[in-house]
């Protein structure tokens, strides 16, 4: 993703967990519990849909990792990760997750949860673009 602003992966991490829940302020609600844990729901649902917890030990102001460690969507909370990098001097940040498993059979999730969170990304992409300061 673009970043025109030159702002570090730590920053960018922060916002999209702000940003996240005020673009679907009327869908999902977003908390950062005091364990560090960042839990996302729907505003009605009491059980998170996606929970994500930093891994301090592995992150850096350039690169953010998150445990995707539970809710809703998930099918293992012992495996995967969210990215965020900075790179080419925090010009650009990439976004990836690695080793998560939908509890969404794969046929229907590369259809559906993945093709909403493409879509998600790239309506960020589009703020981060967008911003002016």
């Amino acid at each position: 993703m673009s970043n025109p602003q030159g702002d570090s992966a730590t920053w960018v991490a922060q916002r999209y967990n702000i940003w996240l829940p005020s673009f679907f302020k009327f869908w999902i609600k977003g908390k950062t519990m005091s364990s560090g844990e960042i839990v996302f729901c729907l505003l009605w649902g009491k059980k998170p849909m996606l929970q994500l917890t930093l891994i301090p030990d592995r992150s850096e102001e350039n690169r953010q990792l998150f445990y995707i460690s539970g809710g809703w969507l998930v099918k293992r909370f012992d495996h995967g990760w969210l990215e965020f990098r900075g790179v080419l001097d925090n010009k650009y940040v990439i976004t990836a997750i690695h080793e998560f498993v939908p509890r969404l059979p794969w046929l229907i999730y590369v259809n559906t949860q993945a093709r909403i969170h493409l879509w998600v990304m790239n309506r960020f992409k589009k703020y981060l673009e967008n911003r002016l300061t």
